[in-house]
């Protein structure tokens, strides 16, 4: 060939495709905690009958203000639900005075968060102990006045995508799109944005590695997607029927795509599962 580009193809340019307005205020990575001391985890089966997340609870029901549920990756991808099993201590962008109205919840994360913090280099992670590493106040802005959004892992085998309560604390292993509607659901799990993804993104080992500012915000949507109602349709009827089989299957959206992905797997299910990926494509 004449020509090998940076993208080891024998045409077009070496130029990275540029980042679209459109996309960029779509977009966040969860919350960077910086401290498991934040965790409480009630999936522990060592874990005392009442726990301390209970304890703190029945102390006083306003606790629930800054405790909430807490989901990563691993949830996401594994769990036939996308349940969680961990809550978290979330002060927010607050004061330690104003952390101080919550003051049990506060002598656990001085206790358990702390000791760590103070041994790192970062300033703001030793002076503001008590707040995640990174706050996201951007993610904040953009969960604004939604219910759901929707997610998918950083690192994965497979691409999908899921909502998720915007109530929960969603970790930094989530990538975080301000979605609630079917018709860009359909446009990010089809075959197309995968390709996409898989050429622009990064691995680490075989799995992929989806990096928004690679993957996301370069990638163009349809002309006149919004109106087009038929893909709101096929992927609210994808999207339910895929979590119904996960559901009766007892597998997670990992397993759920590695039958999908086997040509061997030929059950009724995962027949209909790849009609309507097809539909939606």
């Amino acid at each position: 060939v004449d020509t090998i580009t940076t993208y080891l193809v024998a045409h077009t340019g070496d130029d990275d495709p540029r980042k679209l307005s459109e996309n960029g205020n779509l977009r966040s990575e969860g919350f960077k905690i910086a401290s498991n001391g934040f965790l409480f985890d009630d999936g522990d089966e060592r874990a005392s009958p009442l726990s301390e997340k209970d304890r703190l609870l029945g102390l006083n029901p306003e606790y629930e203000q800054i405790i909430r549920p807490y989901i990563g990756g691993d949830e996401l991808n594994d769990d036939p639900e996308q349940r969680y099993h961990r809550w978290a201590i979330n002060f927010g962008r607050m004061s330690e005075e104003e952390a101080g109205a919550w003051p049990e919840a506060l002598d656990i994360v001085r206790r358990k968060v702390k000791p760590y913090r103070d041994g790192v280099k970062r300033d703001a992670h030793r002076l503001r102990w008590w707040q995640y590493g990174e706050t996201r106040p951007g993610l904040l802005e953009g969960l604004r006045g939604k219910t759901r959004a929707l997610c998918n892992s950083r690192l994965s085998e497979y691409l999908f995508f899921a909502f998720l309560p915007t109530s929960w604390i969603l970790s930094e292993r989530l990538n975080v799109f301000f979605v609630e509607d079917y018709a860009r659901f359909s446009i990010l799990q089809s075959r197309v944005h995968e390709l996409w993804a898989r050429f622009f993104g990064s691995t680490l080992e075989d799995r992929l590695l989806y990096t928004p500012t690679d993957c996301f915000e370069t990638f163009p949507f349809p002309t006149g997607w919004r109106s087009h109602t038929k893909l709101n349709e096929v992927g609210k009827e994808y999207y339910a029927f895929r979590a119904g089989l996960m559901i009766q299957s007892k597998h997670g959206l990992t397993e759920t795509y590695s039958r999908f992905h086997n040509k061997s797997k030929d059950d009724a299910d995962i027949r209909r599962l790849r009609e309507l990926h097809a539909t939606l494509d």
